[in-house]
């Protein structure tokens, strides 16, 4: 079960990271009105998703590769949980606007 899981993650993850290109180029349009911190932060969460989900891709098989498949499942769900919490930070930033 764990190796299916492995395998339809690592799938979803690398067919994420074309996505991902085009909307990390598309990022950048965060500082059209100018540099503030705010598009800094944002462009780098959406930068390092790659470094997120490549680190998490390599650990999770490399886990299990030694046998720990439980942790290696664990480890495959970091790119989702960093993705649902970037999301929810946005959201927050958006509810709180003024």
């Amino acid at each position: 079960m764990i190796l299916a899981w492995m395998i339809i993650s690592t799938l979803i993850y690398s067919a994420s990271l074309a996505i991902w290109f085009g909307v990390f180029a598309i990022s950048f349009m965060a500082f059209d009105a100018g540099f503030a911190v705010g598009p800094a932060i944002f462009v780098t969460a959406v930068g390092l998703y790659s470094v997120v989900a490549l680190g998490a891709i390599i650990k999770a098989w490399g886990a299990f590769r030694r046998d720990e498949k439980r942790r290696a499942g664990w480890i495959m769900l970091v790119p989702a949980a960093y993705v649902f919490l970037i999301a929810l930070i946005l959201q927050i930033g958006i509810w709180f606007q003024t």
